[in-house]
């Protein structure tokens, strides 16, 4: 499954801030990418360019992303079931 997104762009965070809400609200174009594992964080891609790359991400209490940089890149979250604990 993928979305089809093409930004001639970088998106500022206004926008990657409307764009992930547009996302969350249209959960059949993600749902089935959503996998709940007691033992691992899962991730898959949802949509990729070059001004542009979503990703739709499973975790559960105890998983952790450890400590990363993303240098340059701006980045939005929309949380859509449970919370994220920074």
């Amino acid at each position: 499954m993928s979305l089809r997104l093409t930004f001639d762009r970088d998106l500022d965070l206004p926008a990657l801030r409307r764009l992930v809400s547009q996302i969350a609200a249209d959960r059949a174009a993600w749902s089935a990418l959503v996998n709940l594992d007691i033992e691992h964080r899962h991730y898959a891609q949802l949509c990729r360019d070059d001004h542009l790359d979503v990703w739709v991400i499973s975790w559960m209490n105890g998983h952790d992303t450890g400590f990363h940089d993303h240098d340059l890149s701006s980045g939005a979250v929309a949380v859509v079931e449970g919370e994220l604990v920074e």
